[in-house]
């Protein structure tokens, strides 16, 4: 028996041995095509590459373009030439186009072959991004703010073989604030704005604007909520057959205007009211919620048009997800957490127990939820705010009920506690849930501070001890 483990091993060892071999044989082409690969973009502020766009370009892929032009020029002092044609010939080429291949929006692939460099991207803002990932992973580009942007000086430009893929699982990404109006800060952060998916005049508390108090009360006080024995203007009757009538009028001659916006909101406006008349009472009870009229409103409003995205609130009053009534299809939820602790991240926090419920069961009812967040001290935005440790864990939470729209009100303008390092966090986290949050920090705070770095990393973390410590909501 000995000598037959002695001969299996003799033949395990010459099986590996020329596994090893082989392994060896196989790689080293690919060991080549990594230095052929290599591709020098930029050689002493001179190239001899050009930009191919498809012959008839794109928003995104000529911003894509020029994005890339525009930070070449002041890396290097050095631009390219672009030409668009759908049969690119010759070597030395970078290759910007939308890719059928990838499917998501904001997906993108950076990839080098022989002497030509692939930014390629999904049917949105794609290319944009990748052109953002190689400014940032290969030349050193930051923006930790649209007012202290880091552009490393550099006169050669070399890329090593690549082969990047870009995803994320957020669709819609919105840090609201003053930073996100800069273009080249919210391209290079992948972040979005509203008018990149809502109708303008028609984001939130539309009630008002689609059926005006001063336009119809006074001969159709039934049209509006009924609340303490007497109709109010606070809100509309949900329920009055005739009020869906006007919405979707109004709607109808709205969207004349503005034909190529798909989301348009009909949702409650910004107070504590709501109708208490005998028909809507009748859903409430059925439904548990109050949120029951306001989506039967809105399932017929968006039954009338197949075609867009009717968003209205789960907020205040609302946010409670109906027993009966689920959300059509072309129905976007707008879940608010304006409610909640923000000392303590929702899933860990007892008192954010109901949200949570109301998460899940809206979860259970709809995949289009857009989560409103607040990472804001709205009365005092400048005073310490220590709700850094709570933006990870809350946002995987979100993207775990299956959340892939987001709008992060955040205090984000110039002179706001930290507004520069929350933007910066959550526009990473954003894009990538599983980041590092302490690496993120570290990054920004060094690249940000410079010297003083370590102290105020001191003094973020014995803020956020503090908090934790007292239990007090911020």
């Amino acid at each position: 028996m000995l000598k037959g483990l002695n001969e299996e091993n003799s033949l395990i060892k010459k099986q590996l041995g020329l596994f090893v071999i082989l392994a060896v044989f196989l790689l080293l082409p690919f060991s080549a095509l990594k230095v052929k690969a290599q591709i020098t973009l930029v050689k002493k502020s001179r190239s001899s590459y050009q930009i191919v766009l498809p012959s008839n370009p794109s928003l995104e892929e000529n911003r894509a373009a020029e994005f890339l032009n525009k930070h070449l020029l002041k890396i290097a002092n050095c631009t390219l030439p672009i030409v668009a044609t759908d049969k690119p010939e010759g070597k030395n080429l970078v290759i910007i186009k939308k890719s059928a291949a990838l499917k998501e929006a904001d997906d993108f692939r950076v990839y080098t072959q022989a002497h030509r460099l692939y930014i390629l991207g999904g049917p949105g803002k794609g290319c944009v991004y990748g052109v953002a990932e190689l400014l940032e992973r290969y030349f050193g580009v930051r923006y930790y703010s649209p007012d202290y942007v880091v552009i490393p000086r550099a006169a050669t430009l070399k890329l090593p073989a690549l082969n990047l893929y870009g995803h994320s699982p957020n669709t819609y990404r919105n840090v609201h604030g003053q930073f996100s109006q800069d273009p080249d800060y919210r391209d290079f952060q992948r972040l979005n704005v509203i008018d990149d998916m809502f109708a303008r005049g028609y984001y939130v508390h539309t009630f008002q604007k689609l059926v005006p108090w001063q336009e119809y009360f006074k001969d159709h006080p039934e049209y509006f909520a009924w609340l303490n024995g007497k109709r109010v203007i606070d809100q509309l009757c949900p329920s009055n057959p005739e009020v869906q009538k006007l919405i979707i009028q109004k709607l109808e001659e709205e969207m004349k205007a503005q034909p190529e916006k798909k989301v348009w909101s009909v949702s409650q406006n910004d107070n504590f009211s709501y109708c208490q008349c005998e028909r809507c009472q009748k859903i409430i009870e059925e439904e548990g919620s109050p949120a029951g009229p306001i989506l039967r409103l809105v399932n017929a409003v968006a039954a009338h048009f197949p075609d867009k995205i009717i968003s209205t609130l789960a907020y205040q009053f609302s946010r409670s997800a109906p027993k009966i009534t689920k959300p059509a299809a072309n129905v976007q939820i707008m879940l608010c957490t304006i409610e909640l602790n923000r000392s303590k991240p929702i899933a860990e926090d007892p008192t954010s127990a109901s949200f949570l419920k109301d998460l899940e069961d809206w979860s259970r009812l709809t995949k289009n939820i857009y989560l409103w967040d607040y990472t804001v001290d709205f009365a005092h935005s400048i005073s310490p705010f220590p709700n850094l440790h709570t933006l990870k864990p809350n946002l995987q939470l979100f993207v775990k009920y299956g959340v892939r729209q987001h709008f992060q009100q955040s205090n984000t303008g110039t002179g706001h506690e930290f507004s520069e390092l929350k933007n910066y966090l959550l526009a990473k986290l954003l894009w990538n849930p599983e980041a590092d949050l302490h690496s993120l920090i570290k990054e920004f705070t060094d690249g940000y501070y410079g010297p003083a770095a370590p102290w105020i990393r001191r003094y973020l973390y014995h803020l956020q001890s503090e908090i934790l410590k007292t239990g007090e909501w911020p």
